[in-house]
């Protein structure tokens, strides 16, 4: 079995979760990524790093504007909080909404929509390493080989 794993994977370090609505420490950290990637490299054949991920096939994928939310969400947060250190939902889609919010606190929950989960200054970076490393494994389960 082969393993793909791209090092930005590491980056998106969230602090904290929403658990019982109380803001309680992350558990899914590059701490633990660190240590998944480990037990990879023991227990698999190899652990190979991805080349670029194919925006093309992200894009047929994604819709767009949740790709460009991504991307640009977290500076312009950072714009308007300077010292954010995470874009976190606080409202959410429902019933009524019949369009994208034009805030960016609604574009938030539209896209994001759970309030544990948070944008960050390098979300995009790990998110396009993450996808590269899912494409990459996708392409040769799909030419027969294990991933």
């Amino acid at each position: 079995m082969i393993t793909y794993f791209h090092p930005d994977e590491l980056g998106h370090h969230v602090r904290t979760r929403l658990q019982g609505g109380r803001l309680v420490e992350a558990l899914e950290t590059p701490r633990r990524l660190s240590a998944l990637h480990d037990a990879a490299k023991a227990c698999t054949d190899s652990v190979i790093e991805p080349g670029p991920a194919d925006m093309g096939v992200i894009a047929e994928v994604h819709d767009r504007g949740y790709l460009k939310f991504l991307e640009t969400g977290f500076a312009a947060w950072k714009e308007r909080f300077p010292d954010a250190l995470e874009l976190r939902p606080s409202l959410h889609p429902n019933a009524y909404m019949r369009r994208l919010p034009d805030d960016l606190l609604g574009r938030a929950g539209y896209y994001i929509n759970d309030a544990s989960s948070v944008l960050l200054e390098d979300s995009w970076e790990t998110t396009i390493a993450s996808a590269a490393s899912a494409l990459a494994a996708t392409a040769k389960a799909l030419e027969g080989e294990g991933a």
